[in-house]
């Protein structure tokens, strides 16, 4: 796993600042879960609000499904969301 600087910055900020780390394999654990949600699901302003590594979400069918799905990251701090196929 190769963490740049601006991945690094955002882990920082955006993971590690607001938790209590209790071990090195408690540490391993969050950073790895945050660069997957970093890189998997998280919008990234550099390009233009999309995504490097899209997970594969099938088509929708329907532009006014009401369905929302939620999904919770790094044990609530960050979640992520997307309307039900």
């Amino acid at each position: 796993m190769r963490i740049t600087n601006a991945l690094w910055a955002s882990l920082r900020r955006e993971c590690l600042d607001h938790m209590l780390i209790l071990n090195t394999r408690h540490l391993h654990k969050m950073v790895s879960e945050y660069v997957s949600y970093y890189n998997r699901m998280r919008p990234h302003q550099g390009i233009g609000q999309h995504i490097p590594e899209p997970e594969a979400v099938p088509a929708i069918e329907s532009a006014s499904t009401d369905r929302i799905i939620s999904r919770s990251i790094l044990s609530g701090l960050h979640h992520y969301h997307r309307r039900a196929a």
